[in-house]
């Protein structure tokens, strides 16, 4: 509980508390009474004895009680402006949140609001908002989670998503004075003049404190309303007449309404040492004004031609050392807020987005951002889309017609410049030229480091007027954009090195050597921590046909995409998805029970063949066996062994299903594979399924037992049919079989039951239509003169 404690030092509340309540008081009651009693002193402000309860609750009671943590929070929270360390409470509140999530409850939207609070103040708004997302995602309609996001969306200028989550808290009628407030600093930010002023108009009674009045004047400065604005301003003023901002406000006003006798005094009294660049324009201007009256007509017109003349080479001069400083700082810029913090390609990709938005155009625009594969000179992944889900996760190209990129490498070029040009049509191809054309994404952006392609940039402008500033900034910054870009391609180049040692090049998962060292750390912990630790492992099914049908290009295709199902299922910084090697993918999940992970695995599975590929006129499917610490096994490799074999029984009793690993399972599977073999052996120990022209079932035929256990899995889930053939043992019967194999899609099945000389083929058809399966009926009948039947039933 020492961090706890720590907190109260500094705040210097701890002083207080030692007189609070009599703990004795506290003796006897139940959890429930506790919290109660909490709870009535914190409402009535009496801070020292609610901390107490609390915690006593947490040390004596139920350390895992999170409503003690909510109140502990809540105090820190409303005592924070008496803290003579404010950064220590901001991070003594991100800990009672991280315990909640990490030992009481994973999901909480509570904790993770705290948490985002605590960095939104440290001024680290990136982890704010993920918390603050993280909060709204376990509870929509969490207030106090929404207003926060609405406020950081506000000071990143991410004005369209602040007002999305605005009109929603709206629409549900949760609005007070504060968040009033809120919503009308951002219509007014994002130059929203006429909302905001019926939002005013609206809701004016929710706007009536100083705050509230600097917003009101700030609205009619903005609409040119200044004896409004004036009026507004000085009532703020009454409340807080030294406020910087509020000062500045009045002095812009003053200045619009040329009172500059007024607006300079309040400069030069109040607001001397302010380095405001627009107040120190203002007082420029109006000391220039001063000067102007007192200077003849006949030296305003000397001064006049001395200073052009002597401006004129100033300012050449001046522009030309500014361009230079403007690419130093730039880069400077970029390397503190890029390079250095690029761990890995996702997050280099996205700090590239943040910095060209915030930094070199300045506001928010949509791009897609595509990475070359060093492995192959002919494909780009896409790592950055918010533009449109039409736009595919892999371009391929043809770089022998990459001539274009001599001429605009590192270079911002507008897609129809690149119109005439052959070489770039024929190196990207014309159906992707349609796709950039559709969704507006007219800038190009390539990427370039000692002569090879890097990453490829493309900014969408929505509109004309968004198009035309975008040319406006490239045009003007145009060589700190060309310094900006190679900086980006040696960012790609340098970050694939760091990432060789722990990620997977082609699915972006973590390597095998990473998961053992993880799992490694993992399994010490749960053993430490007396908690669970349990490993899916997946298999792609049927993937060697599959690669040998559509090719190798598609299926590495498939397997980006299983990874990122992977991906996405895993809760960041805490489970760890890996590629095994081949087609099998798994995932270790800390803290995490066989049952649980049952779930997280069910969801993988049906998500995976819910989906669609590209040239792939089938549906994909997995199979997934999961393994537990220490239900199942007590070291890694045992782990990692038992996950492998309830991901083989899976496979061998139907594919498309997941099973968690069981002694009793697994033994009685061996026992059934055993008594079938032995079954079919007669007395003198050969098998009579091979008496007759020495038959043998091929292993990708299964069972009629294990037949109907796939056809239950899947039955309810495609439109499907069954074809029947009896036959007997004969010399086309292997040929026979391997005809229906090749036929079948990835998700069909055969299945095949002997008995003496009579042979019973299943053949299990899926989403086929009509005509296709009496062409292929009528196929087998005519070429191995059978009479196969259709049933929809096993």
């Amino acid at each position: 509980m020492n961090f706890l404690l720590s907190i109260l030092i500094f705040t210097g509340l701890i002083v207080s508390y030692v007189f609070g309540i009599d703990i004795k008081q506290l003796e006897g009651k139940s959890e429930q009474e506790l919290y109660d009693m909490a709870e009535q002193y914190y409402k009535k402000f009496e801070d020292k004895s609610a901390y107490i309860i609390c915690v006593h609750i947490i040390k004596n009671v139920n350390v895992k009680n999170k409503k003690a943590f909510y109140i502990l929070a809540e105090i820190l929270i409303r005592n924070v402006s008496a803290a003579s360390d404010k950064q220590k409470v901001y991070n003594e509140v991100i800990k009672y949140a991280d315990h909640i999530i990490n030992n009481i409850d994973y999901y909480d939207s509570r904790a993770y609001y705290y948490k985002g609070w605590g960095y939104y103040n440290l001024g680290d708004y990136a982890t704010a908002e993920f918390n603050l997302k993280k909060s709204i995602q376990n509870n929509p309609n969490y207030l106090p989670a929404l207003k926060l996001l609405v406020d950081i969306y506000i000071s990143t200028k991410k004005f369209d998503e602040a007002l999305k989550i605005s009109e929603k808290i709206i629409s549900k009628g949760y609005i007070d004075n504060d968040f009033a407030k809120l919503v009308l600093r951002l219509y007014i930010d994002s130059d929203q003049i006429s909302k905001a002023e019926d939002f005013a108009s609206k809701y004016g009674a929710y706007l009536n404190d100083e705050e509230a009045h600097f917003l009101l004047a700030k609205l009619n400065y903005k609409q040119g309303k200044y004896n409004q604005a004036l009026s507004y301003i000085d009532k703020t003023l009454q409340r807080l007449p030294n406020d910087e901002n509020y000062l500045k406000l009045k002095v812009k006003i003053l200045y619009a309404m040329k009172k500059y006798n007024e607006a300079y005094r309040m400069i030069t009294e109040k607001l001397s040492n302010i380095q405001d660049e627009e107040i120190v324009i203002i007082k420029k201007d109006i000391e220039d004004s001063f000067f102007r009256k007192r200077v003849t007509i006949y030296g305003s017109i000397l001064l006049v031609i001395v200073l052009g003349i002597v401006g004129y080479f100033y300012l050449r001069e001046l522009k030309n050392r500014q361009a230079k400083k403007s690419i130093f700082d730039l880069k400077k810029l970029y390397q503190q807020k890029v390079s250095v913090k690029a761990e890995n390609l996702d997050i280099l990709i996205n700090l590239v987005y943040d910095f060209i938005n915030n930094y070199v155009l300045s506001f928010n625009s949509r791009m897609a951002i595509y990475v070359s594969d060093p492995r192959k000179d002919n494909v780009l992944y896409c790592y950055l889309n918010n533009v449109s889900d039409d736009l595919p996760d892999v371009i391929y190209i043809f770089p022998k017609y990459s001539g274009w990129l001599s001429e605009y490498s590192n270079t911002p070029v507008h897609l129809l410049s690149l119109q005439s040009d052959n070489s770039f049509y024929d190196w990207i191809g014309g159906k992707n030229i349609v796709l950039l054309k559709r969704n507006r994404l007219n800038f190009i952006l390539s990427c370039v480091s000692r002569e090879l392609l890097q990453a490829v940039i493309f900014i969408q402008a929505s509109s004309e007027q968004e198009e035309q500033s975008i040319l406006q900034v490239l045009r003007k910054y145009k060589e700190v954009v060309v310094e900006i870009l190679e900086e980006i391609a040696n960012d790609v180049m340098s970050t694939r090195f760091k990432e060789a040692s722990f990620l997977d090049e082609l699915t972006r998962l973590y390597n095998r050597r990473f998961m053992y060292q993880k799992l490694e750390q993992e399994l010490e912990k749960a053993s430490r921590n007396n908690q669970k630790l349990s490993v899916i492992l997946c298999d792609i099914d049927n993937f060697k046909k599959f690669n040998d049908t559509y090719g190798h290009q598609v299926g590495d295709e498939v397997l980006r995409a299983v990874a990122k199902v992977f991906k996405g299922a895993s809760r960041e910084f805490f489970d760890w998805p890996f590629r095994y090697g081949g087609e099998e993918i798994g995932l270790i999940l800390p803290n995490t029970s066989a049952d649980k992970a049952f779930e997280i695995a069910e969801r993988i599975r049906k998500e995976v063949s819910s989906r669609t590929f590209e040239n792939v006129p089938t549906v994909i499917t997995i199979s997934l066996g999961i393994a537990t610490y220490p239900d199942h096994a007590k070291t890694i490799d045992e782990l990692i062994k038992l996950a492998d074999e309830a991901l083989y029984y899976s496979k061998r009793t139907g594919k498309n299903k997941t099973t968690i690993y069981t002694n009793k399972l697994i033994e009685d599977f061996q026992k059934t594979s055993v008594k079938t073999q032995n079954s079919s052996e007669g007395s003198d120990g050969v098998n009579t399924q091979q008496k007759n022209l020495d038959f043998k079932i091929p292993t990708f035929v299964y069972s009629l037992d294990q037949f109907e256990e796939y056809y239950t899995s899947i039955k309810d889930s495609y439109m499907h049919v069954i074809m029947i053939i009896e036959t007997e043992i004969s010399e086309i019967l292997h040929k026979l079989v391997m005809d229906i194999y090749h036929n079948l899609l990835l998700v069909e099945c055969i299945g095949m039951g002997v008995d003496n000389n009579k042979v019973t083929i299943k053949v299990l058809l899926i989403e086929r239509k009509e005509e296709d399966i009496q062409h292929f009926l009528n196929d087998i009948s005519n070429k191995y003169n059978v009479k196969p039947s259709i049933t929809t039933k096993v």
